[in-house]
């Protein structure tokens, strides 16, 4: 477990049909736990597609022990054949809504699994992935919930999507030739700003929808806006949120803004909330950062010594703009009625953190 940490993925969820369930989620975009018991009431899938599915999973077995406290040793049954603990009848591997897949010999189930999924003829995986990497960058995907595709949810420009995703296929499952394609897009780079027009639209991508900054980026910016680095429990000084290598690392900012747990098989939360706004608000980590003593303020006064350019220095480092003239004048007063330049500076700091030009993608 700790040589190979992807095998996590296993003992986490143990039985195969979690881990039937998990995967055809993930990686093919369908839900399919309601056939897990029954046959489908809606839906073509069927309690033996969902067996098939999990005996891919059969010959996984783990054990504990080891020179590590908690060490588990993940080892390969090859004879193990998958039994459903209900029916007990023996299921084959059987690929959803696709062949049956021979097992005989010493033959990795899982390998023909993952053979199976990044086929390029496979209907699922190209365009579940897409699906999730448009709605990454845009706040909403074509088919909603991403891992929902069925008949009945079709997507909302299906030709779009399968453009994608058959481009997707076409270079070998490269992730980054897809975020390339999406973000080099005119949809992507549209305007927020609505016209009338357009102003009432919310899933056919006429403009870009304002979508907050996701809890790893979000405090980075605020870390980098600020000059103080966040300090997590046991990691080196300076380590960045995105960088943290499991979400099990305390922290409450990343909690508050809904950093997803690897337990469950979730999306993260786009929509804000009142926790946040009061976090933001009054919480301690803008506080902490905005008024530490070798941060970025103490910096700023030093090097302008006029408040006109102090403020649009402070711009540049949280909107990446220069602030336009009613901005300016608001700033300034700002500053000269505060207690001291400090506490000026401090408080136009905070309020440019808490904006929604700052706290969204726009």
């Amino acid at each position: 477990m700790y040589e190979a940490p992807a095998t996590n993925y296993y003992p986490i969820m143990k039985k195969e049909l979690d881990l039937a369930e998990k995967t055809s989620q993930l990686f093919l975009g369908v839900s399919i736990g309601c056939a897990r018991c029954h046959n489908h009431p809606l839906e073509r899938w069927k309690q033996s597609d969902f067996a098939g599915l999990a005996a891919f999973f059969s010959q996984v077995r783990y054990k504990n022990g080891g020179p590590r406290n908690n060490e588990r040793a993940l080892f390969v049954d090859f004879p193990r054949q998958f039994q459903h603990p209900e029916t007990k009848k023996v299921y084959l591997p059987k690929a959803l809504d696709g062949p049956q897949l021979a097992t005989e010999g010493l033959a990795d189930r899982r390998e023909l699994l993952a053979e199976w999924v990044t086929a390029k003829e496979n209907p699922y995986f190209a365009r579940a992935m897409a699906n999730r990497m448009w709605r990454m960058f845009f706040g909403r995907g074509f088919v909603e919930p991403v891992d929902d595709f069925r008949v009945t949810n079709p997507p909302s420009n299906e030709p779009l999507l399968d453009a994608l995703a058959k481009d997707f296929a076409a270079h070998n499952f490269d992730i980054h030739h897809l975020i390339k394609t999406i973000t080099m897009s005119s949809a992507y780079q549209l305007s927020s700003v609505p016209v009338p027009g357009n102003k009432q639209d919310t899933m056919a991508y006429s403009r870009y929808y304002p979508k907050r900054i996701s809890a790893e980026p979000l405090l980075d910016s605020i870390s980098l806006a600020t000059a103080v680095p966040e300090k997590f429990r046991a990691m080196y000084p300076g380590t960045r949120a995105a960088a943290l290598p499991e979400p099990e690392i305390e922290s409450y900012f990343l909690e508050v803004f809904d950093r997803p747990s690897r337990q469950l098989v979730c999306e993260r939360k786009n929509e804000p909330t009142l926790n946040q706004a009061l976090h933001m608000i009054g919480g301690d980590t803008a506080h902490r950062k905005v008024t530490d003593t070798s941060g970025y303020v103490k910096h700023a006064l030093q090097q302008f010594t006029d408040d006109g350019a102090l403020v649009e220095e402070l711009y540049l480092r949280t909107l990446t703009r220069f602030p336009d003239a009613e901005e300016l004048a608001a700033a300034r007063n700002a500053i000269r009625k505060a207690k001291g330049r400090q506490q000026g500076a401090e408080d136009v700091l905070w309020a440019l953190l808490n904006t929604k030009e700052f706290l969204y993608n726009h």
